[in-house]
């Protein structure tokens, strides 16, 4: 795995992109696979929610009755709503674990297929979960003891405060705590961007990759961000350009609109494999740019262990003793 991996510390943003879509050339048929298999059905229930939420947005109309959108059919948007984007989710998951080892195992020269990367999903699927639930439950811990503080302020100059004064301070005050409060959340999410994959490749998940992941991206930081705004960019514009001429045009048609909606998926699939592909990319830049060659050998022993459920390598250097001594 070093010899094919010295070299990716000296990458920058494009040359991560570069390497990706090298990967991705040289081994179309399983990121193919993988792509048909839990990528594009992933952007089918996104798009499959968008028109239901477009749907009931349009039928929904101001009227007199205040508990006309709590009937049947709303609650049967929301509980599709619900399981939709749960599903969606955990797809997104399994396409991370499943890219992570395929790139892991390019790199270490290991064959791989896309049946044994399906039969290792029972044995990682787990700690990727872990590791992303463990994001999430920490995200939404600082985001609600932000709120309790910022409420906390609020409180406290309203109650020196006379009404007139109250508000418009106060609107400073939302409006400077909202922005810091997104820009260290939006810090947090890049720091932890490489959590799921450490979850697949190395021994840690859950909070242990999430603080592995911020001492891997340690002096990486601004290519994290430019790497992120470079993959992000075109895929919000597909989705701005896509869904303005979906909901606002009236000169398509059905026929029109389900063309726009196919190019929209398999454009979507498309960089959402590339951002994949390319934060593996950036894990191995990482582990190159800390000179961690060790670990490298670790992460071989590692995938060793996917192979072989058995595999210890401390096993079978005690087997090979073993023969040395009954030769002798």
């Amino acid at each position: 795995m070093d010899s094919k991996t010295k070299n990716l510390q000296f990458l920058g943003v494009f040359g991560i992109i570069q390497e990706t879509i090298k990967l991705i050339s040289q081994w179309r048929k399983i990121f193919t696979q993988i792509t048909l298999a839990f990528i594009i059905p992933s952007c089918i229930l996104t798009c499959a929610n968008l028109a239901i939420s477009i749907f009931f947005l349009n039928k929904t109309k101001p009227s007199n009755n205040p508990i006309i959108f709590s009937q049947s059919p709303s609650i049967y948007y929301l509980i599709f709503n619900i399981v939709s984007s749960l599903v969606s989710a955990v797809l997104i998951l399994v396409s991370t674990a499943t890219v992570s080892y395929t790139i892991a195992c390019i790199y270490a020269g290991h064959d791989v297929s896309f049946e044994h990367v399906i039969r290792i999903l029972r044995k990682v699927w787990k700690r990727v979960l872990l590791t992303s639930l463990s994001v999430s439950i920490s995200l939404f811990g600082i985001t609600f003891v932000a709120l309790v503080v910022l409420f906390l302020i609020v409180f406290s100059i309203n109650g020196t405060r006379n009404r007139l004064s109250f508000g418009n301070y106060t609107m400073t005050i939302v409006i400077i705590f909202t922005i810091i409060l997104l820009a260290g959340e939006f810090y947090l999410i890049l720091t932890w961007q490489l959590s799921k994959t450490i979850a697949v490749l190395e021994e840690f998940c859950g909070f242990k990759a999430m603080a592995r992941s911020k001492a891997l991206v340690k002096g990486k930081m601004r290519m994290v961000i430019k790497l992120f705004i470079v993959l992000s960019f075109p895929m919000e514009v597909v989705q701005l350009v896509f869904s303005r001429l979906l909901i606002q045009s009236t000169i398509i048609g059905i026929v029109g609109k389900l063309v726009l909606i196919i190019i929209w998926m398999l454009l979507i699939s498309l960089f959402l494999l590339v951002s994949l592909v390319a934060q593996t990319v950036l894990y191995f830049v990482c582990k190159s740019y800390h000179q961690k060659l060790a670990e490298k050998l670790s992460i071989s022993d590692h995938l060793q262990r996917y192979l072989l459920a058995d595999y210890d390598p401390l096993k079978v250097e005690d087997a090979v003793r073993t023969e040395n001594l009954q030769i002798v």
